[in-house]
C-alpha cells in the first residue's frame, strides 16, 4: 500500500526549473537520443558487414577448363554438387511413371456397355413381335388379296404395291397404279376404299427398320442391325456375358492410355476363340461395342510420380569431399564439378556471376536475430537501456565482442570470446539481460564462423552450444560482490567448460586420438581465459567513460583508504562511526526488501562527507564547548544545511557516481530543523516573522528506495543514540516514531516504498540497534573489588545526552543539531 494523493502534498514550486537549465536538459536529452540512434545504426552495419566480409576471403584466379597450377585441398568438408546431382537425376529417371485408377471412368464404361446391350435387347424383342405381324399379314394377303368397303362389288381402281429397296436396304418408294372401270353416267356409284398394302424390308416392316435404326447406338450401321437380328438368343446372351466379363476384368486391372489397343485386341481374341463358338454376327456386335465404349481408366499421377522420383533422389547419398582431400591436383584441368566445389568453398574469384543468395541469407538470419533481441529489450529492459547512455554502452559491448570473434575465428573456428559479453553485461547491467544477450550473440557467432569458410553447418553446433553454456556459467559465477580478480577465475571456469564441450563433440565425430582431443580442450580453455582477461582489462574503461556503478567499483569505494573516507576517519571520527552504523542498518534493510545492498552501503558511507568542511559544529566530533551556543539559531541552521550542499560539491569533485551524489543531496529531504526553529522563536523579537521554510533542508526528497533507506537509517540511528538508557522497548518506540515522522512529513512520497516494506525495515532497524545500543552492566571500581567501598557505583553520565528534553515524537535532527 502506498501513500495516496502524493501530488497534493508537494510544494508548488517542486519540479519547476529555470529556462536555461531546462533548455540544457532538453539539449542533453536530444544528444542522448542521437547517440543511441547512431550507435545502433553503426553496430548493425558493423555486425552485418562482418558476415559479408567473412564470406569473401582471398580468392584464387581459376575457372573451369583452366590447368591448376597447384594442388588445392579442401579446407573443410564440401559437397560435390555436380556429381551428387547427376546421381540423383539418374535415380529420378529410373522411377517409372505412377498411375492412379479413375473410378469414374470405370463406372462410365460399364454403364455405357450395359446400356448398349439393353438397347439391343429391346430392339431384338421388338423385332420378334414385328416378325409375327408380318407373317400374319402375309398369310391374310394370300387368302384375300383384294378387300373393299362396299357391300356390292363394283369396279374400283386396284392399287398395285411395288416396293423397291436399294442395296443398303433403304426403301425407294411404292408405286400404285389404279385401273379405272367405266360406269354408266346416269347412276353414280360410290368410290371404293382401297386397303393399303404394307411395305416390307428383309422380312420386317419398313417402319420398324427405320425405328430400330433410330434406337440403336449412333455408331451401328444397317449391316450391324442385320447381324443383330440374325443372332439367336443364346448367341446374344453369350456375347453380352463375354463382353461384360472381359471389359470388367480389363478395367479392374487397369488400362493405360497407350495400351488401350492391346486390351481391345485381347478382348477380340477372346471373342473369336473357337472355344466360344460364337457366330460371326455375335463377334461383330461384341467388337463394335468394345471398340466404341472401352476407354483407359489409368491416369498419370504427376504428384505421386514426382514424389517417388524425389524420394529416390533423396535416398542418394551426397558426394562429399573430406577436409584435406584434394579437389584438383596440380596439372589437372579443372572440371565443372571441381570448379563448383571451389565456388561453394568461396575459394575462386573468376566467377563473374553475382551470387547474392549468401548475402540475402545472412541478411534474413541477421534480421531475425535483431528482431528477437529488440522484442526482448523493448519489452523487459527498456527503462534500463534508456537511462543516460546505457544503450550506447550495451551496443559497444556487443559490437566489441563481435569484432574480436571475427578476428579470432580465422585462427580457429572454435576460438570464440563470447564470454566477454556475458561477463560485461552481467556486471554493467543485470543477469537476465546478460543471458539473453549471450544466447543471441552465440547464434550470431555461429553464422560468423560459418561465413568464414573454415567450418561447416555441423561445426556451428558445438560453437553455438559452447558459447551459450560458457555464457550462462559466466553470468551465474559473476555476482554483485565479485572483485576484479574474479574475472580470471570465471574465465578459467568457463574455459574449462568450453574445452570439455569441444572434447565431447570430438568424441562424437570419432576423433579418438589424444592430440586432437587436447587441441580441442586447449582451444576451449583459451576462449575462457581470453574472455576473462579482456573483461578485466576493459572494465575500468567502461566505468570511467560511462560513469558506471559496477559491483567492483562499489567495492573499491567502500575501501577505507579512499581519500574522502580516510579524511572522514581522521578529521571527523564520530561522523565516520555514525556512517558505518548507518551503512550496516541500510544494507541489512536493503537485503530484506530487495534493493541494491552494496549501493546502499556506499551511499551511507559518503552521505555525511559534507561535515568535513566544519566538523566541530557536529556533536559527535566535539571534544570541547559547543560552538552553536555562541551563534544565532539562524546561522546554526545554515551551517547544518551547508553540510548537504558541501557534501554534494565534494562528491562531484571526487567524481563519485551520480547515485551516491543523489543520496547525499536527499538524505535529509526537505525536513524541518525543529530544534533551531523553536530556539529562534524563543529568542526572536518578532517570532511571527520567522518562516518555517528558512529552517528546512533544501531537498529534494528521496526518489529511490535506496535513498529512502539512507534517510531512515540516518535519522533512526541519530535518534536512538540520543537515548539516555536505551532499552528494547524504548529503542522500538523511537524507531517507529522516527519513521512515522518521515512518513507523515511526506518525505517518502516520491520513492517506491510500500507500507509492508516500511514494517520490514523497522524490524531490521530494531534488531540491529538493540544489538548496538543495548544496556550495559556497571563494572565496580578497583576499590570496591578490594573491599574499600561497598556502595554501588553510580551510573556514569552518558556523553550523548541531548541538550533538549526527549519528546514523544522526537525530532531526528535535534541530536544532530546539538552535535
Amino acid at each position: 500500500m502506498r501513500r495516496k494523493d502524493v501530488s497534493s502534498q508537494l510544494p508548488e514550486d517542486l519540479g519547476r526549473e529555470k529556462g536555461p537549465r531546462r533548455a540544457l536538459q532538453r539539449l542533453a536529452s536530444a544528444r542522448r537520443r542521437i547517440a543511441r540512434a547512431v550507435s545502433v545504426l553503426v553496430a548493425l552495419t558493423v555486425c552485418y558487414g562482418l558476415l559479408v566480409w567473412n564470406s569473401s576471403g582471398t580468392k584464387l584466379e581459376l575457372a573451369a577448363g583452366d590447368v591448376a597450377k597447384e594442388t588445392i585441398l579442401a579446407p573443410r568438408a564440401v559437397e560435390d554438387t555436380v556429381s551428387t546431382e547427376a546421381a540423383r537425376e539418374a535415380a529420378r529417371n529410373a522411377v517409372s511413371e505412377k498411375f492412379v485408377q479413375d473410378q469414374s471412368t470405370t463406372d462410365s464404361v460399364l454403364a455405357d456397355i450395359t446400356g448398349a446391350f439393353e438397347s439391343l435387347a429391346t430392339i431384338r424383342s421388338a423385332a420378334q413381335e414385328d416378325r409375327i405381324l408380318v407373317t400374319q399379314e402375309q398369310q391374310a394377303a394370300a387368302q384375300n388379296p383384294i378387300q373393299t368397303i362396299s357391300p356390292t362389288p363394283v369396279p374400283t381402281p386396284v392399287p398395285t404395291p411395288s416396293p423397291k429397296a436399294d442395296e443398303d436396304g433403304e426403301e425407294e418408294g411404292v408405286q400404285q397404279e389404279a385401273t379405272a372401270v367405266p360406269t354408266p353416267e346416269p347412276t353414280p356409284i360410290p368410290t371404293p376404299v382401297p386397303t393399303p398394302t404394307p411395305v416390307y424390308q428383309d422380312g420386317y416392316h419398313a417402319e420398324f427398320i427405320a425405328s430400330a435404326m433410330d434406337e440403336m447406338p449412333d455408331f451401328f450401321t444397317y449391316q450391324d442391325l442385320t447381324a443383330l437380328l440374325a443372332l439367336t438368343d443364346s448367341d446374344f446372351d453369350s456375347v453380352r456375358q463375354i463382353v461384360m466379363e472381359q471389359v470388367s476384368a480389363s478395367l479392374e486391372s487397369g488400362i493405360k492410355e497407350g495400351l488401350l489397343d492391346i486390351e481391345i485386341s485381347k478382348i477380340g481374341d477372346n471373342l473369336t476363340n473357337p472355344l466360344r463358338n460364337l457366330s460371326s454376327s455375335a463377334q461383330r456386335i461384341g467388337m463394335e461395342i468394345v471398340n466404341r465404349y472401352l476407354r483407359a481408366n489409368l491416369l498419370a499421377d504427376e504428384e505421386a510420380t514426382l514424389e517417388a522420383r524425389e524420394d529416390a533422389a533423396a535416398s542418394v547419398a551426397n558426394v562429399i569431399v573430406r577436409e584435406g582431400q584434394a579437389i584438383v591436383r596440380e596439372g589437372e584441368v579443372v572440371t565443372d564439378a571441381q570448379y563448383q566445389m571451389l565456388v561453394n568453398l568461396g575459394l575462386v574469384s573468376g566467377d563473374t556471376e553475382v551470387r547474392w543468395q549468401p548475402y540475402a541469407a545472412y541478411l534474413m538470419l541477421f534480421a531475425l536475430l535483431v528482431i528477437v533481441l529488440w522484442m526482448y529489450l523493448s519489452g523487459f529492459e527498456k527503462a534500463e537501456l534508456l537511462t543516460k547512455y546505457n544503450l550506447v554502452l550495451w551496443v559497444m559491448v556487443v559490437t566489441l565482442t563481435a569484432v574480436l570473434t571475427f578476428l579470432t575465428v580465422h585462427v580457429s573456428p572454435y576460438l570464440v570470446v563470447t564470454g566477454l559479453a556475458a561477463m560485461l553485461v552481467a556486471c554493467l547491467f543485470n543477469r537476465r539481460m546478460a543471458m539473453v544477450t549471450q544466447t543471441v550473440l552465440a547464434l550470431y557467432v555461429g553464422l560468423l564462423v560459418y561465413a568464414s569458410g573454415n567450418a561447416t553447418v555441423a561445426d556451428m553446433v558445438p560453437v553455438i552450444l559452447a558459447s551459450i553454456v560458457s555464457g550462462i556459467l559466466a553470468v551465474n559465477l559473476i555476482n554483485r560482490r565479485s572483485s576484479r580478480s574474479a574475472f580470471i577465475w570465471v574465465g578459467l571456469a568457463t574455459g574449462a567448460a568450453q574445452g570439455l564441450l569441444y572434447a565431447a563433440f570430438a568424441f562424437l565425430q570419432g576423433a579418438m586420438d589424444w592430440s586432437r582431443l587436447g587441441s580441442f580442450a586447449l582451444v576451449g580453455l583459451s576462449c575462457g581465459i581470453l574472455s576473462g582477461v579482456l573483461a578485466l582489462g576493459t572494465m575500468p574503461l567502461w566505468e570511467a567513460v560511462f560513469q558506471l556503478n559496477t559491483p567492483m567499483k562499489m567495492m573499491e569505494l567502500c575501501n577505507p583508504n579512499q581519500p574522502l573516507l580516510k579524511r572522514l576517519l581522521v578529521e571527523a571520527p564520530g561522523t565516520y562511526h555514525h556512517s558505518v552504523i548507518v551503512g550496516n542498518l541500510a544494507e541489512a534493510a536493503a537485503e530484506e526488501i530487495g534493493c541494491n545492498p552494496l549501493l546502499v552501503r556506499v551511499g551511507a558511507y559518503y552521505h555525511d562527507i559534507g561535515k568535513l568542511s566544519r566538523p566541530v559544529f557536529f556533536k559527535e566530533n566535539q571534544t570541547g564547548p559547543n560552538p552553536h551556543d555562541d551563534i544565532s539559531p539562524e546561522l546554526s541552521s545554515r551551517i547544518l544545511v551547508a553540510h548537504v550542499t558541501d557534501g554534494v560539491e565534494m562528491a562531484r569533485k571526487a567524481r563519485l557516481p551520480q547515485e551516491i551524489i543523489d543520496m547525499i543531496a536527499t538524505h535529509h529531504g526537505d525536513t524541518m530543523q525543529t530544534y533551531f526553529y523553536y530556539k529562534a522563536k524563543q529568542t526572536a523579537e518578532h517570532p511571527e516573522s520567522l518562516r518555517e521554510e528558512d529552517f528546512r533542508y533544501p531537498g529534494p526528497k528521496p526518489s529511490t528506495r535506496e535513498a529512502a533507506l539512507i534517510m531512515m537509517a540516518d535519522s533512526t540511528e541519530a535518534a536512538v543514540r540520543s537515548l539516555k538508557h536505551p532499552t528494547e522497548e524504548s529503542i522500538e518506540t523511537m524507531v517507529r516514531n522516527v519513521i512515522k515522522g518521515k512518513f507523515n512529513d511526506n518525505q517518502l512520497d516520491l520513492c517506491d516504498v510500500t507500507l509492508r516494506d516500511i514494517e520490514r525495515i523497522i524490524q531490521v532497524f530494531i534488531r540491529i540497534l538493540r544489538s548496538v545500543y543495548h544496556e550495559r552492566i556497571e563494572y565496580p571500581s578497583m576499590e570496591a573489588v578490594n573491599g574499600q567501598t561497598t556502595s554501588a557505583q553510580k551510573p556514569a553520565p552518558t556523553a550523548r545526552e541531548p541538550e533538549a528534553p526527549v519528546q514523544d515524537i522526537p525530532d531526528e535532527n535535534a541530536p544532530e543539531e546539538e552535535e
